[in-house]
């Protein structure tokens, strides 16, 4: 009588079989394995099969857990969208770096097996889990070795995730004595090394590039400045020069001249009260003058008065009376 775990296996085949999803799937066993109903995984640990497995009866696959009281940890899953990010039972891991490996190797036998909804659910939740992890060189080149050991042709996606995220760390990486020998003693970081390449050239590029289109954008301001300096007649630098101390010169003369009409307006304050003291001077000498003039006048006048005084007695004299016969 076969177990409960080798029923449910064989149903789960059955229904699998009978849809139309994976209806050209079949297992063979032949000669051995047939036999002892045992078949053997040699490319692939047990997790990695029983992920494969879940996946093929619930169209999704748990990652390793994570300790229970680590809530920071699963407060990050859960916003990078990684499922099962509160799952508390069985294995515990210590470090992210096991759920990276985990979905490479499920992304292997998704590979191996040709089941591509699986290696596109691999590929996803490998990206999450990427986004969330720390950077240790240490762990990169484990995740490095593990991406570069599957076909080229299927892990183009993982090899571009690794090799952008190493970009960012190319001193580290230059600096390595380890990484730099094991890119000379194993295939896979020489792989990896050579697809990285590139994206140092065309960083370097873009940067000669952009440099280039500054120091253009900086000659055309310049040009046009000259332009314009020498449509506006200025001559130049020099002309801006000399404009400038035309300026200096110009506020100078300015500045003396304003002194020169504060100190002409005093002067002539000055000058108009000293004037006018000078005015009434010569107007008190006009009157003492008057004033000394007038006892000559009055002794003319005296003398006068006097001659028509004796005058006029004459012309009474001289008067006739009319009304005598």
């Amino acid at each position: 009588m076969a177990n409960i775990y080798q029923r449910s296996f064989f149903v789960g085949m059955a229904n699998l079989q009978a849809s139309s999803k994976y209806s050209d799937m079949s297992i063979r066993c032949d000669g051995r394995e047939e036999s002892s109903r045992i078949i053997h995984h040699t490319e692939y640990n047990a997790e990695t099969v029983g992920r494969m497995i879940k996946f093929l009866y619930t169209q999704d696959y748990d990652p390793p857990t994570i300790p229970k009281d680590d809530k920071f940890y699963r407060a990050r899953m859960r916003a990078a969208g990684v499922t099962g990010a509160d799952q508390d039972d069985g294995e515990i891991v210590t470090s992210t770096k096991e759920d990276l490996i985990a979905y490479i190797h499920v992304h292997g036998i998704a590979i191996y097996y040709g089941i591509p909804q699986l290696k596109l659910l691999a590929t996803e939740k490998f990206t999450n889990a990427l986004s969330i992890t720390p950077w240790h060189l240490e762990h990169c080149l484990e995740l490095i070795d593990n991406i570069y050991q599957q076909p080229v042709g299927q892990t183009s996606r993982l090899r571009s995730l690794i090799t952008d995220l190493a970009s960012n760390y190319l001193a580290e990486l230059g600096n390595n004595e380890p990484f730099l020998a094991a890119v000379e003693q194993r295939a896979s970081i020489g792989a990896f090394y050579a697809d990285l390449l590139p994206v140092i050239k065309s960083r370097v590029v873009k940067g000669m590039l952009v440099g280039k289109r500054v120091q253009e954008i900086l000659r055309q301001k310049l040009r046009g400045y000259e332009q314009a300096q020498k449509g506006d007649g200025g001559g130049g630098q020099e002309g801006d020069d000399e404009g400038q101390d035309g300026d200096e010169d110009d506020d100078e003369v300015d500045e003396q001249g304003k002194e020169a009409d504060e100190k002409g307006h005093d002067g002539l304050e000055q000058h108009r009260e000293d004037k006018g003291e000078d005015l009434d001077h010569e107007e008190d000498q006009e009157i003492d003058e008057e004033g000394q003039a007038d006892p000559k006048e009055q002794v003319e006048d005296d003398e006068e008065g006097q001659n028509e005084e004796e005058k006029e007695p004459q012309r009474e004299i001289e008067v006739v009376d009319l009304t005598s016969p």
